[in-house]
């Protein structure tokens, strides 16, 4: 049996994990959409599992390379991660308030993007507290 990297297997769990988080997630509003026949909702859906596939693709990437090549900076990379996720959801919350305009749908986004925001984020927080955990044991 092939031996891989711990690192590696960490970085893979981690996309795993959250891909079947967001996806849930995903269907989760689809069913709220459809059966309270909440058609609006939808482009705030998509863009919040597109903007947190990507936030969580781009994270567990850069966390692998970071816990391979330089784990002693492990710590700065906790703390800038979620800033630069931070800065980047205000980025696409205001280009959606901007494109959008109406109050409603705005409010709706608001709402749905925290809901995938803040669930991922308690994820990220669980997920590398355990993986600290594990080698500092």
């Amino acid at each position: 049996m092939i031996q891989t990297d711990p690192i590696e297997q960490y970085g893979r769990q981690y996309r795993k994990v959250s891909l079947w988080i967001i996806v849930a997630l995903f269907l989760m509003g689809l069913l709220y959409v459809q059966l309270g026949n909440q058609q609006e909702y939808l482009n705030a859906l998509s863009i919040s599992a597109i903007f947190s596939l990507l936030c969580s693709i781009a994270l567990g990437m850069s966390w692998q390379s970071v816990a391979k090549h330089s784990p002693m900076v492990l710590t700065k990379f906790y703390l800038v991660a979620p800033a630069l996720r931070m800065l980047s959801a205000f980025a696409v919350f205001a280009i959606y308030c901007v494109a959008v305009r109406e109050r409603s749908a705005v409010l709706g986004f608001t709402v749905i993007f925290l809901i995938f925001y803040f669930v991922l984020l308690v994820y990220d927080c669980i997920f590398f507290a355990r993986i600290e955990k594990h080698n500092k044991q």
